[in-house]
């Protein structure tokens, strides 16, 4: 006879490897937030170890996908692990420590009524330019920020006729400057020679305006005028955009040209589109976000269009609330399809050099990791608003 009996063994758990995929975002400080992307992590924050270059962490919330961490005091670049039951994972991407935050000290160093309504600066190496809307004829250039020359008659631009200055920009190498009358370059700030894209008409105007190591490029309603020589030579090109595109800002490759057309941006607050070139200003298409808001340039906000190495930064209003006091900065990771407010301060201006951003109106708000996070200072006793700022390139 055969009997049978059941018999109950030990319990075996498979206790799956945490994954890390990546990090939001790759670069911080001490005590900013870090989100954590993956899979098979801990449900609790305490069954989660998680260190930064072997610094251990503070977890705030925990699932089984997502961690959201502190990043800890003394931490250091290097590799961040997540270990679960004893089974670790690393990510294959460092974090990287940012540089601390400069000591800002405000001193007044100029004034001049010509300058009283400046809405634009330009820098390069020690050299500064600075105009403004309120008067066209000021052109004031300084090369060592306390002494400030007016060298708007130095413009190479027929003098029979009133010269309006439009945009300034650099490309790392020269400054040049937009008019109604032309395009003019100047290595020193002081001694301009003038810019000829259309031999044909060569007092055409210009507002938008690329400059890159790469190339410069401008616009004139359906042609582009691009020269790879910083301006010796050009070629022209037609291209799909609409009549009033303008506000051109690019990324340092020149892959992605944005603009906005400005015929959309009326008194009546009807609101304009931002529009994206991905063949360096051949084609235009509208954003996928299709009606950004309003955009105050008219205003006297020039500098609301900007971009960094990764991001693109715009400043302007919503299409429910269109005051100029409601105009807040936005930023995109994903060439204009979407956006995400940067902070409830109103913006004036907006200005951005390789990942540094800053930012403001009543208070000067700066980043130095693409924008991640910002620290605030006040401005100067006496001053209530900011309405320009520049860098050259930044604290260096």
């Amino acid at each position: 006879m055969v009997s049978s009996a059941t018999v109950t063994g030990p319990v075996f758990t498979y206790l799956n490897l945490p994954q890390v995929q990546f990090l939001s975002p790759y670069q911080g400080r001490a005590g900013d937030t870090i989100v954590i992307q993956g899979y098979y992590f801990g449900g609790t924050p305490a069954a989660n170890i998680v260190k930064f270059n072997g610094i251990q962490a503070n977890v705030l919330t925990a699932a089984g996908t997502a961690l959201k961490v502190i990043a800890p005091q003394g931490v250091t670049s290097g590799r961040v692990t997540v270990t679960v039951n004893g089974k670790t994972s690393t990510d294959s991407a460092p974090f990287t420590v940012n540089p601390p935050y400069p000591n800002i000290k405000w001193q007044e160093i100029f004034y001049s009524s010509g300058l009283e309504n400046i809405n634009q600066m330009a820098s390069l190496r020690n050299g500064l330019l600075v105009t403004g809307a309120a008067v066209t004829s000021s052109l004031f250039f300084s090369a060592d920020d306390k002494t400030f020359t007016n060298v708007y008659n130095n413009l190479p631009f027929n003098k029979n006729s009133k010269v309006i200055i439009h945009l300034l920009s650099q490309d790392g190498k020269a400054f040049y400057v937009t008019s109604n009358l032309g395009v003019a370059k100047s290595t020193d700030g002081v001694n301009w020679t003038k810019l000829t894209p259309d031999k044909n008409n060569p007092d055409k105007g210009f507002t938008g305006i690329v400059s890159t190591s790469e190339r410069l490029m401008l616009v004139s309603g359906s042609t582009t005028y691009t020269s790879l020589d910083a301006g010796t030579t050009w070629t022209t090109a037609g291209n799909s955009q609409p009549a009033q595109l303008d506000y051109f800002t690019s990324f340092p490759n020149s892959k992605y040209i944005f603009a906005i057309d400005t015929a959309k941006n009326t008194a009546s607050h009807n609101a304009t589109k931002l529009y994206s070139s991905i063949d360096k200003g051949t084609t235009w298409n509208q954003s996928y976000s299709s009606v950004t808001g309003i955009y105050h340039f008219n205003e006297g906000c020039r500098d609301f269009l900007k971009t960094t190495n990764y991001s693109l930064y715009c400043a302007f209003s919503p299409v429910s609330n269109p005051g100029l006091a409601d105009q807040k900065l936005y930023r995109s990771v994903n060439q204009g399809y979407q956006w995400d407010l940067v902070g409830n301060e109103t913006c004036f201006v907006v200005k951005t050099f390789g990942v540094n951003v800053a930012y403001g109106s009543q208070t000067f708000n700066l980043s130095t990791n693409d924008g991640t996070t910002f620290k605030s200072f006040a401005l100067p006793q006496g001053y209530s608003y900011l309405v320009e700022l520049n860098w050259d390139p930044i604290y260096t």
